[in-house]
């Protein structure tokens, strides 16, 4: 066990995907430390919250909007409750172009109240703008910078997104 998890986490590091929710600190790396350090979930501002239940053009839509402006897919959870199998099919998405982050945060989720997928989420301070339902990025960032309470942070996005 302790081998495949150093390979796990050594292939997953290499491919932008992160975990949250890792809890056993007793598990030791093949290296002798943590294992649970090796999967540090930093939380984005920006998150769409997705599944593989999407089509794959729309989770391929949506990371390439991420990749202009920063943030992450999250994923409930994984398939068949298999690493291999998310494995296999995160491959299959970065072959056909996914470059956004990947995380699997089941809690965020559940902290958010995240019903629906898509929704795309932006988070400021304590405030979070949310729209569920299958829009476009820029169409969310559009509305939150209109009537949000993240507004500002919206917009600043907008502009990276459309490149000023």
């Amino acid at each position: 066990m302790k081998f495949r998890l150093g390979l796990f986490s050594l292939f997953f590091a290499s491919s932008s995907i992160l975990f949250s929710g890792v809890e056993d600190s007793d598990a030791k790396c093949s290296s002798g430390g943590d294992c649970a350090a090796d999967f540090v979930f930093q939380e984005d501002s920006l998150r769409v919250f997705v599944s593989f239940s999407m089509p794959d053009a729309a989770l391929l839509s949506f990371s390439k909007a991420l990749e202009k402006t920063g943030g992450t897919l999250v994923f409930r959870g994984i398939p068949e409750n298999s690493f291999q199998a998310f494995a296999k099919k995160i491959l299959e998405l970065k072959k056909q172009g996914m470059g956004a982050q990947v995380a699997v945060d089941p809690e965020s989720f559940e902290r958010l109240k995240i019903k629906d997928v898509p929704t795309i989420s932006l988070n400021f301070q304590e405030y979070t703008d949310k729209i569920s339902g299958h829009v476009s990025l820029r169409y969310a960032l559009l509305r939150f910078s209109e009537k949000g309470e993240t507004q500002e942070n919206a917009k600043e996005l907008l502009h990276q997104m459309e490149g000023f």
